[in-house]
């Protein structure tokens, strides 16, 4: 198994999708949310299993920005933490590999 670095490297950023995988891992959303496609498992967060099933892709692009706009639940109870926005950390390229692979997810 190769770095970080080197999936960083191999990954096509012309494929918003694959791009959004990659970014989901390394900008730490693993570390709170669950999510089977990025084998992530953590619980901090809501699951993000079939969030598109749940919300539009402008909702999820709202999420990353500005995410105390909504009210996120993590089961029948609201989060024990709230997610920071990436405003500013993620370029508009980003943001949208991110929106793009969240919304394969349903």
């Amino acid at each position: 198994m190769g770095s970080l670095r080197e999936a960083v490297a191999s990954v096509d950023v012309t494929d918003p999708v694959a791009h959004g995988r990659l970014l989901f891992g390394k900008r730490g959303c693993a570390g709170c949310h669950a999510l089977a496609a990025a084998d992530a498992t953590a619980t901090l967060g809501p699951n993000l299993d079939q969030v598109a099933a749940r919300l539009a892709a402008s909702d999820i692009r709202r999420s990353i920005l500005e995410p105390g706009s909504q009210v996120a639940k993590c089961g029948d109870q609201p989060c024990r933490a709230q997610m920071p926005s990436y405003t500013g950390v993620l370029d508009e390229t980003q943001v949208e590999a991110l929106t793009a692979f969240l919304q394969q997810q349903r």
